[in-house]
């Protein structure tokens, strides 16, 4: 929630500058440590961009998300990450049984029941904050920051498809058998996103 809450106050640029500066303070120190015997091929490194790319992509996407949205659904949607993982080494062949496509369609529903809210709700000021007094409801405003919006909910949906090609990217570099640090710190640092 500190993600959303920071987001509203300074804006999603700003989080995710701050986000990048201190996972890079703690993983470029763990990589100089235990880096040394990385084999850091062209295949790897061509992995480790699109991991790059979509873990940051993600993480703005998730805060403009956050900036406009009610955090009730937009976080249940972003924690689809692993779903959208799946489904994409689904797509580029990956063979699953009935039961993880059972569970994969089952998150696929709670997204779309997670993104339907009712349009007259009426917003707090902030997650946790109080709602508005009943004289003043008529003229709440319908989106916004607590309320439902399409925009929000597209751009977490856009959000958890990053973040799916950022794990399917740190998966392959880990299943090349030639794991580095590097893999470790690009996926984990896409974790500070919703605590």
């Amino acid at each position: 929630m500190a993600s959303a809450r920071s987001s509203r106050l300074i804006g999603s640029w700003a989080t995710l500058g701050w986000v990048m500066l201190l996972g890079a303070l703690i993983a470029i120190p763990a990589t100089i440590v235990a880096g040394g015997g990385a084999d850091l091929t062209p295949t790897a490194l061509q992995l480790l961009g699109i991991s790059a790319v979509g873990n940051i992509v993600g993480l703005l996407l998730a805060y403009t998300a956050f900036q406009g949205g009610k955090v009730a659904v937009i976080a249940p949607i972003v924690s689809t990450e692993g779903a959208m993982g799946a489904v994409i080494s689904i797509v580029f062949g990956e063979q699953v049984g009935i039961a993880s496509a059972v569970v994969l369609t089952a998150i696929a529903f709670g997204i779309v029941l997670a993104s339907m809210g009712r349009p007259n709700e009426v917003a707090a000021a902030e997650p946790g904050g109080l709602a508005l007094p009943p004289e003043t409801r008529s003229a709440a405003p319908r989106a916004g920051p607590g309320h439902p919006d399409t925009r929000s909910t597209l751009l977490a949906l856009g959000a958890v498809l990053f973040f799916g090609i950022n794990l399917y990217a740190s998966a392959r570099i880990g299943a090349s058998g030639r794991s580095s640090p590097l893999a470790s710190a690009g996926s984990s640092s896409s974790r500070c996103r919703c605590s």
